[in-house]
């Protein structure tokens, strides 16, 4: 009875071994020699697509969609009539589901007369494009970095402007529906604008100068003003959404032990409750960018921060695209970058995105390399990308971050303005932008894997592969049919009952254009074992009575039994239907002789199977 516990022990091993076959989600990336873009944004669609929207160097809109395998839909261009385009901006709204996924675009506009913050609306599905206009101050010739935010009904746009680049001034200006001003706020003091949220419960968040935190509510009116530890220093695109309707602030941290990117959480009130509890070392030639998304089936946030690598001593011109995904505690779930073959030697724009119904991570870019590269991308949930042609892998160039210090609340103003609007016209302009495929399509592992067992054990087949999350999760773009054992039908679900025996079993997995198979054979395993030797004078249990089905593991599988025992001359000294019963090596109430005797048992399983065995083992006394 060893013998068999070591034998099915190491057949489980083997079945171990060769299941470790599960197949992973799409991944690769697209690159494009020589696509003169200044700056791209990246966001999911609802398609389980996505969206690259960026500015060339002609100062004209581009949009390009792809669907969820990654072909690409269409590309668009929208030039705007007489203006330069520069410091493009987007936020995605899919809070009105009667206008779909919406994209509010902002830029800055300059032409020979003047600037002003470029205002659109696109709607993704069809890159049709709506409300373009132009906003600015009267009398004020400097424009920068323009924000925009949108929360339900409200939309919010904010920049810095003047007529001198040292005497610029913070503007947050609440809009309609069709960009048209509501009421406008300029912050005191020559305060500027780093960045703009709108919360959940409408109110407004706004990032001021190195480390200052207003909040307004619905209204414009300003309801806190807080300073956050002097050491930190807020990035432009650096606030997010949190949960409890607090927020979540990108920026630099400089200290004894070294400088670099954290998160700080802030609360209602504007103060900071929590960091990341580790900087990441960062090039300060781009700044890094923030992206919030709620995790499937989470309820809650995770984070995305997108920069470039600081390059290490050997490359001091060179930089690497780095990703880190934030957990909604801040603390940090993985890491990764990204080099080609040749070196990069500028980063000139990164974005991320989180893509719901897949779990994906989609990434794009904008490289000056040999020639300027424009990458789009699909990564695994753990940021991956398997084709080794692609580098990635985890990075970890940080110091641990010590508690900041003690927030403080300050007086502040706001001055309500007035805030002059104009509409400028564009025209389209169709383009085509095909990419070459750098790194290979996805990797669903495919060949043959080994499942074995006694007759009736019902083995657990996985129809789907497991995902890159916290849950096993079912990708819907992914189609899969089974062939072969007792039907032929398609499988529903993560996961088939196979009753052994069975014949071979086929799982095709196809998803877009790509198809792999996988083969689970099912091998049926000797179960049940006759011993050889029989004691029933011995003090061991197991030797004491002679019937190998009452105390197999299986046992439950079998439904009767017919089972005789002979002496050597044929006569009958045992016979038993009952699955249970056992011979103690008596005959007629005399201990049966040593001796050799023969056996033969029927065995009826619950699935129809019927088994027959007959051999010989020899008593001992």
């Amino acid at each position: 009875m060893l013998n068999k516990f070591n034998f099915l022990l190491s057949c489980f091993f083997l079945v171990c071994l060769s299941t470790m076959l599960e197949a992973q989600p799409l991944q690769y990336f697209d690159v494009k020699d020589s696509v003169n873009l200044r700056e791209i944004n990246v966001h999911y669609t609802s398609d389980a697509g996505w969206v690259n929207v960026g500015t060339t160097a002609d100062s004209a809109i581009i949009v390009i969609k792809y669907d969820h395998c990654g072909r690409q839909l269409y590309t668009k261009k929208f030039k705007v009539q007489n203006y330069v385009l520069s410091d493009m901006r987007t936020t995605m709204d899919k809070t009105n589901p009667s206008l779909g996924d919406t994209i509010l675009i902002t830029a800055l506009a300059k032409d020979s007369l003047g600037s002003g913050i470029f205002c659109l609306e696109l709607h993704p599905y069809k890159g049709d494009v709506r409300l373009p206009k132009i906003t600015a101050i009267p009398n004020d010739t400097i424009f920068m970095n323009p924000c925009i935010s949108v929360s339900g009904n409200q939309r919010l746009i904010s920049f810095n402007s003047g007529t001198d680049s040292s005497k610029l001034s913070g503007h947050v200006i609440l809009l309609d529906g069709n960009f048209q001003q509501t009421k406008s706020v300029l912050l005191d003091s020559n305060k500027l604008v780093k960045d703009i949220i709108i919360k959940r419960n409408g109110e407004i968040v706004i990032s001021v100068d190195s480390n200052l935190i207003y909040g307004l509510n619905d209204q414009l009116d300003l309801q806190y003003a807080a300073k956050l530890d002097s050491q930190f220093i807020h990035f432009t695109r650096g606030l997010a959404y949190a949960t409890n309707n607090e927020v979540i602030c990108s920026g630099h941290l400089v200290d004894a032990k070294g400088d670099g990117i954290i998160l700080v959480r802030i609360d209602k009130e504007g103060k900071s409750i929590n960091h990341s509890p580790e900087a990441y070392t960062y090039d300060a030639k781009l700044e890094p960018r923030i992206t919030s998304f709620i995790e499937q089936g989470q309820g809650s946030y995770g984070y995305l921060m997108s920069f470039s690598k600081k390059a290490n001593s050997l490359r001091k011109d060179t930089s690497d695209i780095a990703i880190i995904r934030f957990n909604s505690d801040l603390t940090i779930r993985n890491t990764a970058f990204f080099s080609r073959s040749h070196h990069l030697d500028y980063i000139k724009s990164i974005s991320s995105d989180y893509s719901v119904l897949e779990e994906n991570i989609v990434f794009a870019g904008v490289i000056l390399a040999d020639s300027i590269l424009y990458f789009n991308s699909k990564l695994a949930n753990d940021l991956r990308i398997n084709d080794m042609k692609c580098i990635s892998a985890p990075f970890n160039f940080t110091y641990l971050v010590p508690d900041l210090k003690q927030d403080t609340f300050i007086n502040a103003k706001l001055s309500i303005v007035s805030v002059q609007g104009n509409n400028s016209s564009i025209f389209l302009k169709s383009d085509s932008i095909s990419l070459r495929r750098e790194c290979t399509y996805f990797d669903f592992k495919q060949g043959a894997a080994m499942e074995m067992g006694c007759v009736g054990d019902i083995k657990v087949l996985r129809v789907q592969p497991i995902l890159y999350s916290s849950q096993d999760l079912s990708n819907p773009y992914v189609l899969f049919n089974w062939t072969g054992g007792k039907t032929n039908s398609p499988r529903d679900g993560a996961f088939v009952n196979v009753t052994i025996p069975s014949d071979a079993l086929t799982v095709t997995t196809k998803y877009c254009d790509e198809i792999s198979t996988l083969t689970y054979n099912l091998a049926e395993l000797d179960c049940i074992q006759f011993p050889n030797i029989f004691v029933p004078s011995s003090d061991d249990v197991i030797n004491k009575d002679y019937n190998p089905v009452y105390s197999m593991m299986n046992s439950a599988n079998i439904n009767n039994i017919e089972f005789e025992i002979f002496n050597r001359w044929g006569h009958k000294v045992f016979v038993a239907t009952d699955k249970n019963a056992k011979w103690d090596g008596m005959v007629d109430g005399n201990p049966a002789p040593s001796d050799t005797y023969i056996y033969r048992m029927v065995a009826i399983y619950l699935n129809g199977e019927v088994r027959k065995y007959k051999g010989t083992f020899t008593l001992i006394r």
